[in-house]
This record gives structure tokens, sequence and C-alpha cells, in this order.
């Protein structure tokens, strides 16, 4: 049963991403915020799946936590769920991105365009510094000042 259920999620996943995206991007036209809250559609919608689907339940605790004002969240990244969880659970989410994911055609385009919610930060782990693990560059995003 749980290999049919994961088989009907990916399709439904796959198939709503190609449909998101297909949409998505002749919306680029469109005025960026109109285009932020259907990308939070997709991703409530993926949510909704996994329930009905999968009989997976989303449960959060801890959100009183967050102190008000910018923070930074460092989300384990185990899956694809990472990626459209924080669609809803963090109003004002601002994502560092691999530079690589935003060639993707189509996707990597609805992500750059979807401004101000998903301003995704480009970065590699590639360096010209054999010295550098990249971590220079991503606290350079975070805090820009010179």
């Amino acid at each position: 049963m749980n290999t049919l259920r994961s088989l009907l999620f990916n399709i439904f996943f796959i198939g709503g991403t190609a449909l998101t995206i297909i949409i998505g991007v002749p919306m680029l036209a469109f005025p960026p915020p109109l285009l932020t809250r259907f990308i939070v559609f997709w991703a409530t919608a993926m949510i909704a799946g996994l329930r009905v689907i999968c009989g997976i339940r989303l449960e959060v605790t801890g959100m009183e936590n967050l102190p008000p004002g910018g923070v930074i969240i460092a989300a384990k990244h185990q899956s694809a769920f990472d990626t459209m969880v924080w669609l809803k659970l963090v109003p004002t989410s601002v994502y560092v991105a691999k530079k690589e994911l935003l060639e993707i055609p189509g996707w990597g385009w609805l992500a750059r365009a979807t401004v101000p919610r998903l301003n995704p930060w480009p970065w590699t782990t590639s360096s010209t510094d054999p010295g550098s693990s990249g971590n220079t560059y991503i606290f350079q995003l975070v805090d820009p000042s010179p």
C-alpha cells in the first residue's frame, strides 16, 4: 500500500509541478505578488496531496519561538518537501538557492521572478579560491554591508 501511495503522490507531484510551470511561465508577465500567490497555491496543493494521498499530516511545533523580525532558519534539507513547506510556514521567506537550480528552464525562471517573497540568492559550492568553502559568500549575501 505504501508503494502505491508513493507512486500516486509522485505522479501528483511531478504532474502538478509540470502544470505549475506550464501555467506559471506565461504568468511571468504578471506582477510578482500574483505569481507568488500562484506558487504558494502549488505548495498548498502539494501539502494537501501528501495528506490525502499518503495520509501524512503536517504538525508544526515551536513557531511561537520565532522572534519578530528577521531570522535565519537553516533547514536540514532532506527532501523536496523542504522546498514547499516554508512557503506556508514563514510568510516572508527568502531562500538561498544553488545557482544551478535557478538555471533550470521554467522552474528557475519562476523561482527568480517571485521577488521579494521567494528572492533566491544564488550561490555556488565551487570557488576559485582553493581554501574557500563558500561560507564567506553566503555570509556576504546575508549581510551585504561592505
